[in-house]
Parts: C-alpha cells; sequence; structure tokens
C-alpha cells in the first residue's frame, strides 16, 4: 500500500501489542497507526490474508486525551502485505506486516480515532 492511497494519514508510535492468528501468539510493536490501519513490526509477520487479533494499551502519554484510558484496545485486522524473506538481504526494511482494521464497530471506531489523534497530538512539537 502506498502512502498517496492511503485516505487517513499515519502517525508514527512505538506501542507493544501482542497480536494472535489461529496458530501464533507473539509480541511485537506498533509503530505506525491511522484510522483503518496499523504497522506491526515483528520478525514473524503473518502472510497476507490471515485474520489477526491486535491486543494493546494506550501508551501512558495518550492515556489522559481519551475518553476511557485504560481499557485495552482489541481490534481485529486482516494482513494486507507483509515482509518476506527475500528482503531480509536489504538493510532498511522494517520487518513486520500492515494491518487493515476490520469490524470496527462505532466505538472502537471512536476509539482509535481519539488514540491516532492523542498520538499525532504529542508528536507535534507545537500540540496543536
Amino acid at each position: 500500500m502506498t502512502s498517496d492511497r492511503r485516505r487517513h494519514p499515519r502517525v508514527a508510535t512505538r506501542i507493544e501489542v501482542d497480536w494472535r492468528s489461529e496458530n501464533t501468539f507473539l509480541f511485537a510493536y506498533i509503530t505506525d497507526i491511522s484510522a483503518l490501519g496499523i504497522f506491526v513490526e515483528t520478525d514473524e509477520p503473518a502472510p497476507p490474508g490471515t485474520t489477526i487479533t491486535l491486543r494493546f494499551e494506550a501508551p501512558g502519554d495518550a492515556r489522559a486525551r481519551l475518553v476511557h484510558p485504560h481499557l485495552p484496545f482489541e481490534l481485529e485486522g486482516v494482513v494486507v502485505w507483509s515482509t518476506n524473506e527475500e528482503e531480509d538481504d536489504v538493510d532498511d526494511v522494517r520487518h513486520g506486516m500492515g494491518v487493515r482494521l476490520v469490524g470496527l464497530d462505532d466505538e472502537r471506531r471512536d476509539r482509535v480515532m481519539q488514540l491516532v489523534s492523542a498520538v499525532a497530538y504529542l508528536d507535534d512539537p507545537r500540540g496543536d
């Protein structure tokens, strides 16, 4: 997915996340997030088409800007792309997978939007 195809801007972050699929349960990091997608940095990405569950908490600094700051996020997603072994020789490749969030009801979508806004606010030196 190229950046010009994205309808929602991604925000850089570093959030600890547990992700699981049918046969896998791993700890990793979310390194960017948008209203509809997440990049999960992991040495063992799931292949495209895999449905996964992501479970994480908002980073400490962002919690103050959320309506329900201590509720963990549990979101479903589908892997739309992932790094593969052929890319292992490239030094600047981030290993991981791009995940499109699916099945978001209004409440979950609102919480994700609050998180994206909170992380973007904290990353903005002006605090805008």
